[in-house]
């Protein structure tokens, strides 16, 4: 047996634990991990915790999802620390859908002389965003357990072919994001009309709740200049995480 198989062959079988790994190694390991899953890691251990509340592990997150570095400088003199920051400043989300539950009363008809029947009618409003820019709407009895399904066939063009009635809910567009000021201006076409939705990106419960508020809904014809506003009973859509295979495909 020679000398490099003997070398090898005890290198292999040697086993260091990873708390024996230097710092820094541990935080080119961490500096792969999402946020998630970095908060996972400090409840391992009190050094883990340490490592994972490092600064530039935030950082790094908070330039890949804004990007803006004299913005952020800004920012995080305010918020006190990149973790912080990145937790509690609204953020538009790519790993789900934003949906709006909402409801209107609908008059029925007359049971006798005293009685005036209504029934509550419950519809919802889709957005999925995408990092390259498009988004897209829908507004749809279904529930999202029903609906979102339907929406994959159609962006996807998968094999479950929709019905005619899905396609013509779902509205392809354009967004624009303000980060200073925090806010979306969302462009949507359809056959007839075009759309405009102002939204303002919140958050609440240190940042566990992602949603958008309302601010403008209009429309308007492509050969008209002014728009008509919509007078509607929706203020804020909630996020969502979506178990579906479309959102992978849809960030690339």
């Amino acid at each position: 047996m020679s000398h490099d198989t003997c070398f090898q062959r005890n290198t292999l079988t040697k086993s260091v634990h990873m708390s024996a790994l230097p710092q820094e190694l541990l935080l080119i390991v961490f500096s792969g991990l999402e946020a998630k899953s970095l908060e996972r890691c400090g409840r391992v251990c009190k050094g883990w915790l340490n490592l994972s509340r490092h600064p530039k592990l935030w950082r790094n997150l908070c330039l890949d999802t804004w990007g803006n570095l004299p913005l952020l400088n800004t920012l995080v003199r305010e918020y006190k620390s990149w973790r912080k920051l990145y937790i509690e400043r609204p953020r538009l989300r790519f790993n789900g859908m934003y949906i709006s539950k909402n409801k209107y009363h609908r008059k029925g008809e007359n049971e006798g002389l005293y009685y005036q029947t209504y029934h509550e009618v419950v519809y919802y409003r889709y957005l999925l965003f995408t990092p390259t820019g498009l988004c897209y709407s829908a507004t749809s009895f279904e529930k999202p357990s029903t609906f979102v399904p339907a929406f994959e066939s159609v962006l996807s063009e998968g094999s479950n072919e929709p019905t005619k009635q899905t396609k013509e809910k779902i509205l392809k567009g354009c967004y624009e994001i303000d980060e200073t000021e925090g806010k979306i201006q969302v462009h949507l076409k359809s056959e007839k009309l075009l759309f405009s939705i102002n939204l303002e990106m919140k958050t609440s419960n240190r940042g566990a709740s992602q949603w958008l508020r309302v601010l403008h809904f209009a429309s308007r014809k492509e050969t008209d200049t002014e728009e008509s506003a919509y007078n509607i009973a929706i203020d804020r859509y909630v996020f969502s995480t979506v178990p579906t295979q479309l959102l992978p495909s849809l960030r690339n």
